[in-house]
């Protein structure tokens, strides 16, 4: 049973009309659908394709396009785990009453406390070459922090560079959905397969044991002598 007081009901302004999927039938519906599932408070719900699939009436992949579709329009995030696939609905608060994009707090409350200046982000000009490249400019905090993660592991910045000018030559030729750079980024390390790029077309994979002992080499070479 809904607690009283909780929220029971969403709001869609007439805007959603120029929506850039509104006239898309699987994704639209699927997002609406979306918003009447995910918790108020988590902004979220637990489910699958084939649930999804069920409850819409379509097939696993229409739904799967249409997720492809809400993630790249920044609408929703969608984790997975095992069969299991966590949606949370980015700007949940904006269709709840009072379409703000987050909680209101009283008049009084907020003209006694002034507003802090968030700190400004600095990114290193490393990463600003590749987010310049990068087509998929959501969460640009969050990808940095992988981003730098990555390189204090030991992977150089000439190689991130490199696997991301790659990746995105990729997506682009065969016109794939670009990943989120905290993904891409991420500590399952999608990027290591494109880190060969710059080399012979023909050449197999580096792994990680061959970078590794390679980093060493040239760290011998550049250092040895000066011992």
């Amino acid at each position: 049973m809904q607690k009283k007081g909780a929220v029971d009901l969403v709001n869609i302004d007439r805007s959603f009309l120029d929506w850039q999927w509104y006239k898309d039938i699987h994704t639209s519906r699927l997002f609406i659908h979306c918003l009447l599932k995910a918790d108020p408070e988590s902004r979220s719900f637990t489910t699958s394709l084939s649930n999804l699939a069920n409850e819409l009436g379509c097939s696993v992949r229409n739904i799967r396009t249409a997720i492809n579709h809400l993630i790249s329009a920044g609408e929703i995030e969608s984790e997975t785990v095992g069969r299991c696939r966590t949606i949370t609905v980015i700007n949940y608060a904006k269709y709840q009453e009072g379409g703000s994009s987050g909680d209101k707090k009283p008049a009084n409350e907020a003209a006694d406390k002034p507003k802090k200046a968030k700190p400004k982000e600095e990114y290193s000009e490393a990463f600003e070459e590749v987010w310049k490249i990068y087509d998929c400019k959501k969460d640009k905090k969050a990808a940095y922090k992988a981003y730098k993660a990555r390189v204090k592991e030991g992977y150089t910045e000439q190689e991130l560079l490199t696997a991301t000018r790659a990746y995105i030559a990729e997506c682009k030729k065969e016109d794939r959905f670009v990943k989120w750079g905290k993904t891409f980024f991420g500590s399952s390390k999608p990027f290591i397969e494109y880190l060969n790029a710059g080399g012979e077309n023909n050449a197999a994979p580096e792994t990680e044991e061959q970078r590794q002992k390679r980093l060493m080499d040239e760290y011998l070479a550049k250092y040895s002598g000066n011992c």
